[in-house]
């Protein structure tokens, strides 16, 4: 097996799981990977690129099927508190409240400037509290990728 991808599944197998968001982290840079098929080659994603994907997960969870993802209401990760403002916006503009897949929705908010913002502000919390954390397992840090 490659060692590369060995590592990755040594991380996901020994992660600590107190949230979500490493699972997701994973998850979006896998699918950026597909979806540029450059499986073989050094690429560059800015966290914005992340985090819409990572919103994406979220808000099919949230608005579908109303997951909750802490178990204390007090404390709602700042992911999903993005994701709700979202909703929010997406059924004003609509002026609905019937469930929409995410790239549907998407189509209708990325005109909209509270949406970029959001992405932003997303991008944010993932720098500075999951690129870095993601890559630690075991007592170790595995050198997945570069934060620039």
């Amino acid at each position: 097996m490659n060692s590369y991808i060995k590592q990755w599944l040594e991380i996901i197998e020994n992660m600590n799981n107190d949230n979500t968001y490493k699972l997701a982290w994973g998850r979006a840079i896998i699918e950026l990977c597909f979806e540029t098929n450059q499986l073989d080659k050094q690429v560059t994603f800015t966290f914005q690129h992340i985090a819409k994907k990572m919103i994406k997960y979220y808000w099919n969870q949230t608005y579908f099927f109303h997951l909750d993802q802490s178990p204390n209401k007090k404390k709602i990760p700042i992911l999903v508190q993005n994701v709700n403002l979202l909703i929010d916006l997406y059924e004003s503009v609509q002026r609905t409240h019937v469930p929409v897949w995410f790239d549907k929705a998407e189509t209708i908010l990325k005109h909209e400037k509270q949406y970029r913002k959001i992405i932003n502000d997303s991008a944010k919390t993932l720098k500075n509290d999951v690129s870095w954390r993601f890559k630690l397992a075991n007592k170790k840090e595995y050198d997945l990728y570069y934060l620039d």
